[in-house]
């Protein structure tokens, strides 16, 4: 297989191949030369932003990355007629050949070979590099590395894109995609601004490099070797990276702002708050200070996320008489909470009475009960009732997710489909979390308590903070802990990748039954448990069809497929 040497890509662009021998062998695209390309900064720069933009555009809608959770299932019409989906909702008849699963593998490829384009000229020069060479290198490894991350997970060993090192296109250990991931991280920590330093808010950070590092050693498969023989998964190593990000944000062992600030609550019609608008438009001091990292989009075509248009409620989608879907929570039921994700304790959910994030979190809820609200999807300032259509399943009027709901694209007179909601992809909740765990891992209980109870204090108050006494041991700690979870961070991508390195994904709860029960539909279609194969994803038919070095290897698919 032949290293990329001379080819070049469009510089916005990037690409659009097929498989990871095609990154590879990739033909000259351009009368530039590749070290011409990046002997410009003018030309990096573009580069280097249109890496960023192909990662921001490969979490629209995100509906692909709430499959097969217990926080969430497909809406009734999205299951009956998307079988690629359900394969993947209900861990069930997987093909090889499912196109979400092909989708996945292919945009996070793309990422992360144009990265490795730049990176195969300019890595191994940056420590005498100019200043703006340094920085674009670190966010081609901080891209390069952050696609790794969602790859095995989702796949385990896969192909390594390394022009500099590697030069085939065969699977390679977990273990050599994480040492990979780890080098560029550390990369990027050293040559990336800090929080107070950036000038540019789709770029990573410091902050946000440290925060992917902690992952990388907390999600790291337990039984991964290093050369030394010791294990990937660190959660002392894990602690120090969060720690960092903690401290760089100078906020001690208290969350900022209050819960309103920080999710938004669209349910005052006249006078909504959302942490911020896209086009540019910034939070507030505490709501920038929460976010880690925050996908920013905007409403013009092409630049929109759209989740809200997959999101949102069909029953409200024909209220408007001025075109489809002009109410700001309308959308087509794409994924919904599980009851378990909704409800309170006592009805058999996650809640406890008085947390404000519920909420905030679900439009189509009592405030003060386990009962649906259907007139929460009314639209009272003119008069206009939701309605079920008739065609559907009849989920139509069960709660939803509101934290996608971006009203502006009302006083623009668009639809859902162009909604420009800023989308956070790491907050400082989940930081806290994962460190709290970290700590209870190395430390002990009340090592990690402050950093638990940060989230419930900010959404509950002083009375929502956990004694030592309430956590009996590792296991009660655990499903506590995943509770939490849920409560902080429903629909914002991190579900399935807990439910992978905890093994709750093919693990029981507290009573017995197994967690993913709580998906509507795993339980409507009597499935019993996750097949353990099924916790990898297949690698995609076309990819092997398209890959020689896959071809006739004994590692090229996952077990069971």
């Amino acid at each position: 297989m032949k290293i990329l040497k001379y080819g070049v890509i469009a510089l916005v662009g990037l690409m659009s191949l097929n498989s990871c021998q095609d990154f590879l062998d990739q033909k000259p695209q351009s009368s530039l030369s590749q070290e011409q390309l990046f002997s410009d900064t003018k030309n990096m720069e573009s580069y280097v932003q249109g890496l960023y933009k192909q990662w921001r555009d490969m979490h629209k809608e995100q509906i692909d990355i709430y499959l097969g959770t217990d926080e969430a299932a497909q809406g009734g019409v999205q299951n009956r007629d998307n079988l690629d989906k359900r394969q993947l909702d209900i861990y069930q008849d997987i093909t090889t050949s499912n196109n979400v699963v092909l989708n996945a593998w292919n945009k996070r490829y793309s990422v992360i070979a144009a990265a490795a384009t730049l990176l195969q000229e300019k890595q191994e020069t940056v420590e005498t590099a100019d200043s703006l060479t340094q920085v674009f290198v670190a966010d081609a490894s901080f891209l390069r590395a952050v696609n790794y991350f969602e790859l095995v997970m989702l796949f385990g060993d896969v192909p390594i894109v390394d022009y500099i090192n590697v030069s085939d296109g065969a699977r390679h250990p977990r273990s050599e995609v994480y040492a990979l991931m780890e080098s560029d991280l550390k990369r990027a920590i050293e040559y990336l601004p800090t929080m107070d330093e950036q000038t540019d808010k789709s770029h990573a950070t410091t902050r946000l490099a440290w925060a992917m590092l902690g992952k990388l050693y907390m999600y790291a498969d337990a039984d991964v070797m290093r050369e030394d023989g010791t294990p990937w998964r660190d959660y002392a190593k894990a602690a120090e990276a969060f720690k960092q990000v903690i401290d760089e944000s100078s906020v001690g062992t208290t969350l900022p702002g209050d819960v309103d600030e920080i999710f938004g609550n669209t349910k005052d019609l006249e006078n909504p708050t959302i942490p911020a608008y896209g086009d540019g438009a910034e939070g507030t001091a505490n709501v920038e200070c929460e976010w880690v990292y925050a996908f920013r989009f905007g409403h013009a075509n092409g630049d929109e996320n759209s989740i809200q248009w997959a999101m949102g409620s069909r029953a409200v989608s024909i209220m408007s008489t001025t075109g489809e879907a002009m109410c700001f929570w309308a959308g087509f039921d794409g994924m919904l909470p599980s009851d378990y994700c909704w409800k309170f304790k006592e009805d058999g959910g996650v809640w406890e009475k008085g947390d404000a994030r519920r909420f905030v979190s679900f439009r189509g809820i009592n405030e003060n009960d386990s009962e649906m609200n259907p007139a929460e999807f009314n639209d009272p300032r003119n008069g206009w009732t939701a309605q079920l259509i008739g065609y559907c399943f009849g989920d139509e009027l069960d709660p939803h997710t509101a934290k996608f709901e971006d009203p502006y694209v009302e006083e623009i007179g668009m639809n859902t489909y162009q909604s420009g909601r800023a989308v956070p992809f790491i907050r400082l909740g989940d930081i806290f979390l994962n460190y709290a765990e970290c700590l209870y891992r190395t430390e002990g209980v009340s090592a990690a308590l402050p950093y638990f109870n940060a989230t419930r204090i900010r959404a509950l108050g002083r009375r929502g903070a956990l004694p030592a006494s309430a956590i009996s041991d590792e296991t009660a700690f655990m499903h506590e802990m995943m509770d939490e979870r849920m409560r902080e961070l429903n629909f914002e991508g991190w579900r399935k990748f807990d439910l992978i390195r905890t093994g709750f994904l093919t693990g029981n709860d507290l009573n017995g039954q197994p967690i993913m029960q709580r998906n509507k539909n795993f339980r409507d279609f009597a499935v019993g448990s996750v097949n353990p194969n099924y916790r990898y994803w297949p690698i995609p038919l076309d990819e092997i069809n398209k890959n020689t070095d896959l071809q006739g290897s004994s590692n090229a698919q996952n077990p069971g497929y």
